[in-house]
C-alpha cells in the first residue's frame, strides 16, 4: 500500500506558486487547437491517439459521452494534480530542505516553458496531468522490496502509455534520480536493483501496451504517421535521428536566452560537484557493483538530456511542438536537485539556493504571463479576421458554394510578435488556426457558424499551380478572395499572390 503524511504546510506552497503560475493560462478564454472541435462537436477520440484511459477520466469528469466545455474545471484539476506531483518530488529529493525553499526549487519542474501548451488545453490538460503524476508515483515511496518496485513501475507505465506517452521520458528522468540518490545514501545495491525494476516494469509494460493495446485503438493516419519507428535499417535509422535532433534541437534553442545560459551555468557545475562526491559515497560491495555504481553516474546526465525527447528521436515524423517535450521541466528538476545536493548539509547554502531559484521562477514567470496574454491577443485577431471573411461570404453572396480553402494564413498579432522578440519560444507555442490545409482554421470558423467544407489536403497542395485560373472576387487588406467554380469552392488568399 502507498502510505503518505501530507505536509500541509509545503503542500499549500507548491499549490500557491502553481495557482500564481499558471493562473492567466486557466482564466484564458481561448481554445486551443484540439479545443476547437471538442467544444462544438463534444467528442474525445484520445483512444485513437492510442490513449484509451484519457478517454475513460475525461468521461467519468463528465459522466458520460457528449463533451461539453466545462472548463476552467479540467485545467484547475490539472493544476491541483500537477501541484501534487511536485509535492511528492519534493519529498522524495530534496528531504534536506524545506518550507519556501523546497517549494520554489521542485517548481522548475512544472514551470517549464514546454509545459505551458499541455495547461493551455481546455481538454487534454486533466489527462496530461495524471500521466505526470503516474511518472513520479513508483519514485515517491521507496519500496524496499524488488518484486514492489518492480509493481509500482509496470502499472505506472501502463497507465502512462494508456493517457498520454510522452510522459514515458519523465518516468525516466526520476528512475535516474531515485537510483542516483540511493547512491548518495550509501544503499549501492538497492539502486542497482531499483534499475531492474525500473527497466524491467518499462520493457514489460511497454511490450503489453505495443501488442495487446496500441493496434487495438491507434488509427486514423495521423496518429499511425507519428507513430512510426524508423526501421528500415541502421543508414535510415541514423538519418532520421540525425534529422530529429536538428528540429528538436531547433525548438529546445528558442528557450535559450541569457537567464537561462546564466541558470544552467550555475546548477550544472554544482550538479557535477554532487556526482563527484555520489562517487566517493563509500560501497562495501563486490567491485563490479562499484563498476556498475560509477558507470550509472557518469552517463546518467547524458541520459537524462537524452529523455528531454527519449523515443521521439526514433520516430519517422515526430510531432515537433512544444507539448511533446514535457520532461524538458523534469530534466531541469534533475539538475536542481543535484545542484542542491552539492552542499545540502550548509545552511548558507540552502538560503543561496532559494535566491537562485526564486530568481529564476521570477523570469519564467514572465515568459508565462506573456504567453498567456499572447493567447488572448492572438484569439481577439484572428477572431477579428474571421469576422471580416464571414462578412465577406454573405455579402458577396457565395451562398451556393460548398467548399471553403486556404491559401497561406493569418500571420502572428502585432502583440505577439513583441512578445516572442523577448521570448522566441512563444513563437512556437502560438498557433495561429487559419494555417493553408491545416483543418482547425475551418473548425474556428465553425465558431462563427460557417454553414462550409473545408476542402481535401490534395486540392490545398495543388492551389499553388491552380490559384491563378480562378476567379478574384474580392480584394482586402489580410488576403484575397477567389472562386473555384468547376469544385464549387471559395479560396482565402492570404498570401495575395499576384496573377499575370
Amino acid at each position: 500500500m502507498l502510505r503518505f503524511n501530507l505536509d500541509k504546510k509545503l503542500f499549500s506552497m507548491i499549490l500557491l506558486i502553481s495557482l500564481i503560475f499558471f493562473l492567466p493560462i486557466i482564466l484564458s478564454s481561448h481554445y486551443y487547437v484540439d479545443d476547437l472541435g471538442r467544444s462544438i462537436y463534444g467528442y474525445s477520440k484520445w483512444s485513437e491517439n492510442g490513449r484509451p484511459l484519457a478517454d475513460l477520466l475525461f468521461l467519468s469528469l463528465s459522466f458520460g459521452p457528449q463533451l461539453p466545455d466545462i472548463s476552467p474545471l479540467p485545467q484547475l484539476l490539472a493544476l491541483s494534480i500537477l501541484s501534487l506531483s511536485v509535492y511528492f518530488s519534493a519529498k522524495a529529493f530534496l528531504t534536506e530542505f524545506d518550507g519556501y525553499v523546497a517549494a520554489i526549487i521542485s517548481m522548475v519542474a512544472i514551470s517549464s516553458p514546454f509545459l505551458l501548451e499541455n495547461l493551455s488545453y481546455k481538454y487534454d490538460a486533466f489527462p496530461m496531468s495524471i500521466s505526470v503524476l503516474c511518472a513520479i508515483i513508483p519514485f515517491a515511496f521507496k519500496a524496499v522490496k524488488l518484486k514492489k518496485q518492480f509493481l509500482y513501475c509496470f502499472t505506472s507505465v501502463i497507465l502512462i502509455l494508456c493517457i498520454y506517452q510522452a510522459s514515458i521520458n519523465i518516468y525516466i528522468i526520476f528512475a535516474i534520480l531515485y537510483v542516483l540518490n540511493l547512491f548518495r545514501l550509501g544503499e549501492t545495491r538497492n539502486g542497482l536493483l531499483s534499475i531492474v525494476a525500473s527497466i524491467g516494469g518499462l520493457g514489460i509494460s511497454y511490450l503489453i501496451y505495443s501488442t495487446f493495446i496500441s493496434p487495438y485503438f491507434l488509427v486514423g493516419s495521423y496518429n499511425l504517421r507519428h507513430s512510426e519507428l524508423a526501421t528500415s535499417g541502421i543508414n535510415d535509422t541514423l538519418t532520421v535521428i540525425s534529422r530529429n535532433i536538428t528540429e528538436f534541437g531547433k525548438l529546445i534553442s528558442l528557450v535559450v536566452t541569457t537567464p537561462f545560459i546564466i541558470f544552467c551555468v550555475v546548477v550544472l557545475t554544482l550538479s557535477l560537484i554532487a556526482l563527484i562526491k555520489i562517487s566517493l559515497v563509500k560501497c562495501s560491495y563486490s567491485k563490479p557493483e562499484k563498476i556498475m555504481k560509477i558507470l550509472v553516474i557518469v552517463f546518467s546526465p547524458f541520459a537524462v538530456l537524452c529523455m528531454i525527447t527519449g523515443p521521439m528521436m526514433l520516430l519517422r515524423d515526430p510531432v515537433l511542438s512544444p507539448r511533446v517535450l514535457m520532461a524538458f521541466g523534469t530534466a531541469r528538476f534533475f539538475f536542481a536537485v543535484l545542484s542542491t545536493w552539492a552542499f545540502s548539509r550548509t545552511k548558507l547554502y540552502k538560503s543561496l539556493c532559494g535566491i537562485l531559484f526564486t530568481v529564476y521562477a521570477l523570469y519564467s514567470l514572465g515568459v508565462a504571463y506573456a504567453y498567456a496574454n499572447s493567447l488572448n491577443n492572438q484569439e481577439k485577431y484572428e477572431n477579428a479576421i474571421i469576422q471580416l471573411m464571414m462578412s465577406d461570404l454573405n455579402s458577396l453572396g457565395l451562398s451556393s458554394y460548398e467548399f471553403i480553402a486556404f491559401k497561406g494564413g493569418v500571420s502572428l498579432s502585432p502583440e505577439v510578435r513583441m512578445a516572442a522578440k523577448k521570448y522566441p519560444i512563444i513563437s512556437k507555442l502560438i498557433q495561429p488556426t487559419i494555417n493553408n490545409q491545416w483543418v482547425w482554421g475551418h473548425t474556428q470558423m465553425m465558431h462563427f457558424d460557417l454553414d462550409k467544407k473545408f476542402q481535401s489536403f490534395d486540392y490545398h497542395m495543388s492551389l499553388k499551380s491552380s490559384l491563378c485560373t480562378f476567379e478574384n472576387v474580392r480584394n482586402s487588406n489580410n488576403y484575397n478572395i477567389l472562386i473555384d467554380k468547376k469544385s464549387s469552392t471559395i479560396v482565402f488568399d492570404f498570401t495575395k499572390t499576384e496573377c499575370k
